[in-house]
């Protein structure tokens, strides 16, 4: 508990410069004792935010989540990089292209999502720093787009074990701006929760690809 402690203050800071907001600085606070419990026994800690566009016309939803995952760093990072993965720890994603590649770690990514009443696509921009165990994304507003804003980042840190199995905290951060109308009204807070559900799948998904692994 107290090297998941420590592991946690240091991304703590991190997870409100990358949102990026005043807000933000509810997120930098340490998680609790009780939400260190909570990662230990295998939940997610979420802190859900709002924030205003700075020209106060419009707001973007989302927030910080953690969770750990049992793997190393680059594993995880490595996920943002495989189209296929996207499609298992994005929710409701219909279709993942790569429209761009501007280097091993700095690539666009075309993402459709939503249901059969509602979908929309849109291009982010991901790029991966090395150095800060971080990859980060934003929408690129150069391509067409059904939202308005979208940016975020995620971050692995190892958490040092006895065993010295990996084993990995995940800070996920993400905020959307949907745009006007009756879809944010219908969908906003539906939107939010999807979105910071992406670390527990994240979780899910590295969990089923090891035990085929092991099999295989």
């Amino acid at each position: 508990m107290r090297t998941l402690a420590k592991v946690i203050g240091s991304v703590a800071i991190a997870a409100g410069i990358w949102l990026g907001a005043s807000d933000a600085r509810a997120d930098a606070r340490p998680l609790t004792k009780a939400e260190l419990e909570r990662l230990e026994h295998g939940e997610t800690v979420v802190r859900e935010q709002t924030v205003p566009t700075v020209d106060g016309d419009s707001h973007l939803v989302g927030g910080v989540a953690y969770t750990i995952v049992d793997a190393a760093p680059d594993e995880v990072l490595s996920l943002f990089a495989d189209e296929a993965a996207y499609m298992q720890i994005l929710p409701r994603t219909k279709n993942v292209r790569r429209v761009a590649q501007d280097g091993p770690d700095d690539e666009h990514v075309e993402i459709t999502q939503g249901n059969s009443v509602v979908s929309t696509s849109y291009t982010l921009h991901v790029r991966k720093y090395a150095r800060e165990n971080t990859v980060r994304f934003w929408m690129d507003p150069a391509y067409a787009h059904g939202i308005d804003d979208a940016w975020g980042f995620v971050r692995a840190e190892s958490i040092p074990t006895a065993s010295g199995a990996p084993r990995t905290l995940v800070t996920y951060g993400a905020l959307v701006d949907i745009g006007p109308g009756i879809v944010r009204a219908l969908y906003e807070e539906r939107l939010r929760a999807a979105m910071l559900s992406v670390p527990q799948l994240l979780r899910a998904y590295v969990a089923r690809t090891s035990r085929a692994a092991h099999r295989a």
